[in-house]
């Protein structure tokens, strides 16, 4: 069978695996995160099983991936990737659940509410930061300025919009359709910007925002449907997800070793907290779960030999070919690559199979479009942040002449950083009564130095040519000049700052009008295929 991370829930793949008979042989295409976190599960549930995990390059962890540099002397860790965890979901507590489990609970460090790093910022028409509200003061200053200016009759007049028929449209119609032109040009924008890196009037409404979706559809109104939801929440009591109780009760009493906890109770602890990163950067948390596979004879790496091919055979089992020439058959295939590459590997499958280069599904996931990030690491050796915080993303009703995404202030998130398993936080997860959730308070390590990462590319240069290395990096450079008023004039690039670049092709789906119904199309053709 054929299973790939582009659809289906995680569940339910992990059940049918359960089912294959005993000592199958499973395939794993990609070692990024998703690829080495299914096989750390199933090994774990299916000891029998063998396992041999694929990867194209030298090196673990996919798209997450923290670099030592060095510069004047100093080690400085550089991310090119994701480096926080989001503290309240599901895949955080698993993630540190593991961490704990494999003895790493040192390396677990959170930010707190209120703490300097969890300032967040948008980018006014004035290039002016606006901190994002997160108590009265900020929901005042932030209405007051330009970027708030249309948002509270936008907010008041949508429960008198019209509701519309059952119909996909774009992030940009749906939202200026219910709230007006204020909440996706000044802030909606920004958001996308920093999670999927594209233009709002392509994205899909029903699959981007599909809460705000169905809430028009069930109750006529959004802003109706939140508040019909908030007098019906029950605020006594903590409900833990169908996923996490499933985890919880297939995975009792396999760590013997280990502390026994339940759970919701290390939920509710990481709910305290808004982000969770890791001492060193988070490629600790895919080379630790690599360190600890190599370590099981059932399971193997193979590196720097892609695979080129996949067809099912007549024996009904899959074959993959890699680029070396090796093939072999496996009676599960978990892909965790995206939909471009997939779709080769079925073309070049169809070919070898029937002579002829022709595969439904393969045609269905190259529909899906994905677009290119460039990352700017920048480490200057003094505090030039006149502003505090995670960072700032930029919206459309900024300017934005040098296509910038959005700036990450890596140093104030490393100098805030606080351990999570204090004496109080280990006494309330091993606790079997009810208690208080600990306090945690805030720290900032004030250390002369700044560290940031400015994300470009996205869909600025979906329909450009990509441009060089060092035009995006003046660019950049003037954007800061700009929005945070650093001068570079006055620091010298062989004693005062470093500068480290990366672009990271086809790294972000663009979830167009249409997606789901491609995706329902996409799973039908992979289940006949």
């Amino acid at each position: 069978e054929l299973t790939s991370s582009l659809v289906g829930s995680e569940m339910c793949i992990r059940d049918r695996v359960m089912s294959l008979v005993k000592n199958s042989n499973i395939a794993v295409i990609g070692a990024g995160i998703s690829g080495l976190s299914f096989v750390y599960s199933l090994s774990k549930l299916r000891p029998d099983l063998h396992f041999t995990i694929y990867e194209q390059s030298n090196r673990i962890g996919g798209y997450i991936n923290t670099e030592e540099h060095r510069f004047k002397g100093e080690l400085v860790n550089l991310d090119k990737g994701p480096r926080t965890l989001r503290g309240a979901s599901d895949g955080t507590t698993i993630i540190v659940d593991t961490l704990i489990k494999l003895g790493h609970s040192d390396l677990i460090n959170i930010i707190p509410s209120n703490s300097i790093a969890n300032k967040k910022y948008l980018l006014s028409p004035e290039n002016e930061l606006v901190q994002v509200p997160n108590d009265l003061s900020s929901t005042f200053n932030f209405l007051k300025s330009p970027l708030g200016k249309g948002l509270v009759p936008g907010l008041l007049t949508e429960v008198f919009k019209p509701q519309k028929i059952n119909k996909d449209e774009s992030v940009e119609s749906f939202l200026t359709r219910r709230f007006g032109k204020s909440l996706p040009n000044n802030i909606m924008s920004a958001v996308f910007n920093g999670i999927y890196a594209a233009d709002i009037g392509k994205l899909s409404a029903k699959t981007t925002l599909k809460s705000m979706y169905e809430s028009e559809l069930q109750d006529g109104s959004i802003v109706k449907s939140m508040i019909m939801k908030n007098l019906q929440k029950d605020t006594k009591k903590d409900t833990v997800s169908p996923i996490l109780k499933d985890y919880d009760q297939k995975f009792k009493g396999i760590f013997k070793d280990a502390p026994y906890y339940p759970i919701s109770r290390l939920q509710s602890l990481l709910k305290s907290f808004p982000m969770v990163v890791l001492k060193g950067g988070l490629s600790n948390l895919p080379n630790l779960i690599g360190e600890h596979l190599v370590k099981n004879n059932k399971i193997k790496f193979v590196k720097n030999d892609p695979i080129i091919s996949i067809n099912r055979n007549q024996n009904k089992s899959i074959t993959l070919r890699t680029s070396s020439g090796i093939t072999k058959d496996y009676s599960h295939v978990r892909s965790t690559v995206n939909a471009t590459t997939f779709a080769q590997m079925l073309q070049n499958g169809a070919l070898i199979s029937s002579g002829e280069e022709t595969s439904p599904t393969a045609d269905i996931a190259l529909e899906l479009k994905f677009i290119n990030i460039f990352l700017i690491n920048l480490y200057i050796k003094k505090n030039v942040l006149k502003n505090h915080g995670f960072g700032y993303l930029i919206p459309k009703s900024n300017e934005n002449n040098e296509r910038v995404l959005g700036v990450i202030f890596d140093s104030d998130i490393e100098k805030s950083a606080t351990k999570l398993l204090q004496s109080d936080s280990i006494k309330y997860l091993k606790s079997n009564q009810e208690a208080a959730l600990p306090v945690i308070q805030p720290v900032f390590n004030d250390a002369d130095y700044t560290k940031l990462t400015i994300m470009m590319g996205g869909h600025y240069w979906a329909d450009h040519k990509i441009p060089s290395r060092e035009r995006s990096i003046s660019a950049a450079k003037e954007a800061l000049t700009n929005q945070l008023g650093i001068d570079f004039t006055s620091l010298s690039p062989e004693d005062d700052f470093y500068i480290d670049s990366q672009l990271i092709p086809n790294c972000l789906p663009q979830y167009h009008i249409g997606y789901d119904d491609m995706k329902k199309r996409f799973l039908e053709s992979v289940k006949e295929e």
